[in-house]
């Protein structure tokens, strides 16, 4: 006679989907008609307990503003580069997209193809567009270019997976995935 029990066969369901939960989605769409800046319980939750463990913690304004970098995010500031930042407000719920570079710069100028990005107002509204757009050119297997200097953006594979994640995070906590 068989052991195997109903509990185990229900355990073996959960673990199933919470794996399929936990893996980032390479092929979605990015809805841009679903941009939002709320970071809602649930999410934030998801968050917190599957995804934080991917990134370095840094509190700011006490307690109720916190910025999450991504760990394996290539460092080295003799050549620019981009690295998106999840920042959440405990007060406000807002999740906010910051870019951030190793060399201090203005404006980022990208080139994707025949398209080109520039980046003037760091606003959350132009930051969230720019990094969706790097993130649509990283899916679709583009080059990116970092003008005027005409150099790729993105050399090395594990810093556009970085990117991708990262943004992929975001997506999920503020519910446009």
């Amino acid at each position: 006679m068989p052991t195997f029990s109903v509990n185990k066969i229900l355990l073996l369901f959960f673990f199933c989907m919470l794996i399929g939960a936990c893996q980032l989605d390479r092929h979605r769409q990015v809805d841009r008609a679903r941009f939002t800046f709320k970071a809602h319980p649930d999410t934030r939750t998801f968050f917190q307990n599957l995804r934080m463990i991917y990134y370095d913690r840094e509190v700011k304004s006490g307690r109720q503003v916190v910025a999450y970098r991504f760990k394996k995010r290539i460092q080295d500031s003799t050549v620019l580069r981009v690295h998106p930042t999840i920042v959440l407000n405990g007060d406000t719920n807002d999740a906010l997209l910051l870019i951030e570079t190793t060399q201090p710069r203005d404006t980022l100028v990208v080139q994707i193809g025949p398209m080109r990005i520039d980046l003037v107002d760091r606003t959350r509204v132009e930051s969230l567009e720019f990094c969706t757009r790097l993130y649509e050119g990283i899916l679709a297997e583009q080059e990116i270019f970092l003008e005027p200097e005409h150099r790729l953006l993105f050399v090395d594979p594990d810093e556009r997976e970085s990117f991708r994640k990262v943004m992929s995070d975001y997506y999920r906590l503020t519910r446009i995935f």
